[in-house]
């Protein structure tokens, strides 16, 4: 079948049905909530469910009016993965959390967002920055690093360090499978509830 493509721009044209294609990312990031959480692609407040019902109203919208095609990236082989989420610069301390809190990311005393600590019931750990981690197995950790510092600076106000390669140097974590208590202390003395 022979292709059959207008020699004629649509807008100049009149009754002429615009070709549509859309594009669905299904890449690991759509398993994040729009501030960065991972939450799993099938929940509500996922950008893969949320991409999914803004092509759904698109469809009902404008059918018949449009000719809609619908692509995704190649992907790898599925491997099965735990999806996490992983708290940035966190603090146990409750003094530090501030909900209204629209400053840094990287503020070490303001902390936007709180999320029950599951190894100190009924406390929580405060943080401005989630974003998802996929591992072998469901776990929880809180780790430390004394290299680490995503505090601001006068080059990077925002904590980001724009100057780092991907030869590192890296960073050096602790990592425990549990932390109680209040303080922010790292464990270099092995009593700050890790």
């Amino acid at each position: 079948m022979p292709l059959n493509i207008s020699q004629a721009p649509l807008m100049a044209t009149q009754n002429a049905t615009p070709n549509v294609l859309l594009i669905m990312d299904n890449s690991n990031s759509m398993d994040e909530a729009p501030n960065g959480s991972a939450v799993g692609s099938d929940s509500t407040d996922s950008k893969s469910e949320i991409a999914r019902a803004a092509a759904r109203t698109i469809i009902e919208r404008y059918q018949g009016r449009m000719n809609l095609g619908l692509m995704a990236y190649q992907q790898e082989d599925v491997v099965p993965r735990s999806l996490s989420n992983s708290l940035y610069d966190v603090s146990y301390d409750p003094n530090h959390f501030d909900p209204q809190w629209r400053g840094t990311r990287a503020s070490p005393t303001r902390k936007r967002f709180r999320f029950p600590n599951p190894s100190d019931n009924g406390r929580f750990i405060y943080y401005n920055v989630a974003l998802p981690f996929y591992g072998g197995g469901n776990t929880s950790s809180h780790c430390f690093s004394a290299t680490a510092n995503a505090g601001p600076t006068p080059a990077n106000p925002d904590g980001f360090r724009t100057n780092e390669t991907v030869d590192g140097p890296w960073d050096v974590y602790s990592c425990f499978s549990g932390k109680t208590g209040t303080t922010n202390a790292t464990n270099t003395t092995g009593n700050a509830g890790y």
